[in-house]
């Protein structure tokens, strides 16, 4: 037992002599196998620092075996394996149903997790449902697959957090899903984490204060995949950049209808730094703004011509936040999608 390792920490290079932390921690003094798992990183050298021993019986450090890990395995469908995962919920319904938070991993639709609902009253929203994947491991997205049997519990508004521990979390994505029974996909930045959180704050049709899920996936990273969804109150059919690294959206008299010429536009404005997105601001210069010519002018105006109102021209001010009507147009500008 001599030489067992107790505090360590591992570090890896790419040529052996720039050398980078990736994971340290404590094992304890016992002859078993010890597993570390940490964010996959491209190196050829690895080294493995032991600053105790163990048991504190000397100044010695011995190891029989060490074996390097490959990267985590990603499916087909950007999904990592599930096996020997668990999960866990603040309410599940057992009463009347076996509405476990297990359900979701078990690869089946048929069987659910749903949130307390018997004995009365319910258990009240928000409802949270957490994976633990027993490993740190790098995610970066969430699938979620509403019950295929009914509509209640639907999943509205919702947030997802990590975790290291099951104690500190740290929020990655938030959003509102709409009540449907398609499959949701909620991508975000890659992170190393062991636990992942979904936490329901509304029931997508207001229905009443439920939760439940099929199945919930975790994505590992891909090549090429979509990052985080930005919640806009409206289409953005045209943007235009701002200083201040903001972002100007539009779209036209309604948040999800267009066309129609009737004067008016919404708009919202995205801040790029904190990814804030504004409320939508109504615009009504008597210019309907839907697939308009953008210009940027030397004094930083935007000018804003045609659309949906051919001979209009509108321009905004983005150091008040100012919208004001331009003179028309002596040739109307028609920008027609194909």
């Amino acid at each position: 037992m001599n030489g067992r390792v107790g505090n360590y920490s591992i570090r890896v290079s790419a040529d052996g002599a720039a050398w980078s932390d990736v994971a340290s921690g404590t094992w304890p003094d016992t002859s078993a196998e010890k597993t570390v798992s940490f964010a996959a990183v491209t190196a050829r050298y690895v080294r493995l620092t032991a600053s105790s021993e163990a048991g504190n019986r000397g100044p010695w450090s011995s190891a029989a075996e060490i074996n390097l890990m490959a990267g985590q395995t990603v499916s087909a469908s950007g999904a990592l394996p599930r096996a020997g995962w668990t999960a866990t919920s603040n309410e599940e319904e057992t009463s009347r149903v076996n509405g476990q938070a297990g359900n979701v991993l078990d690869g089946s639709a048929a069987t659910i997790w749903h949130s307390r609902w018997s004995p009365a009253p319910e258990a009240p929203l928000p409802h949270t449902i957490t994976i633990d994947t027993k490993a740190a491991r790098t995610i970066a997205g969430l699938r979620y697959l509403p019950r295929t049997d009914g509509t209640n519990g639907r999943v509205g508004a919702f947030k997802i957090a990590v975790s290291d521990d099951g104690t500190t979390w740290s929020d990655v994505a938030s959003g509102t899903w709409p009540d449907t029974a398609a499959e949701k996909t909620v991508n975000f930045t890659a992170v190393s984490a062991r636990y992942v959180r979904l936490t329901a704050t509304t029931e997508a049709g207001n229905r009443g204060p439920w939760s439940s899920a099929a199945e919930i996936n975790l994505l590992g990273p891909s090549l090429g995949s979509w990052g985080p969804t930005i919640n806009f109150p409206l289409v953005p059919a045209a943007a235009a950049l701002l200083p201040g690294n903001r972002m100007l959206t539009w779209s036209a008299y309604s948040p999800t209808a267009f066309g129609g010429s009737r004067g008016y536009t919404q708009a919202s404005i995205l801040n790029l730094s904190t990814g804030v997105v504004s409320p939508a601001q109504v615009v009504n210069t008597g210019h309907d703004m839907f697939c308009p010519g953008t210009s940027m002018l030397p004094d930083g105006k935007i000018l804003i011509s045609g659309g949906s109102n051919s001979s209009k021209t509108t321009l905004y001010n983005p150091a008040t936040n100012a919208w004001s009507a331009g003179p028309d147009m002596m040739i109307p500008a028609v920008i027609r999608a194909t």
